[in-house]
């Protein structure tokens, strides 16, 4: 029987990196990204043979599309994608600098990781 494989996005800490261990505990293949490689890295060392990882910016999104086939092609497919990557911050001064980046972080980069989900899995049938 093959593992699940779950790919998580946003893992090196809070909510992405505890399902990403949870996940692993129950004997799932894990994906992980997120921009601190060295996070990851000591994340999938204790499990190599079912983590991999791949450490990238979401926002940055002219990549993020073929970082997550290249990811998704190591894992040997995926069955499920988490999207936990995401922040918010309080903005008293009303920045827009602050906005942007949110807007960036939270709007651009989820609909550019939903985009490749969708189109991933609509052609994994």
């Amino acid at each position: 029987m093959d593992r699940q494989k779950v790919l998580v996005i946003g893992a090196s800490s809070g909510i992405g990196r505890a399902l990403a261990e949870l996940l692993i505990a129950k004997g799932y293949v894990v994906g992980i990204t997120a921009r601190r490689e060295e996070v990851l890295a000591t994340m999938a060392r204790a499990y190599l043979d079912r983590y991999r990882y791949r450490a990238l910016d979401v926002t940055d999104v002219a990549t993020v599309p073929m970082q997550l086939t290249e990811l998704a092609s190591a894992m040997g497919g995926i069955d499920t994608l988490v999207m936990s990557a995401g922040g918010g911050d309080v903005n008293r001064s009303v920045d827009f600098k602050k906005e942007h980046q949110m807007i960036e972080l939270n709007v651009a980069a989820f609909t550019c990781v939903a985009d490749w989900a969708f189109n991933y899995f609509k052609q994994q049938g």
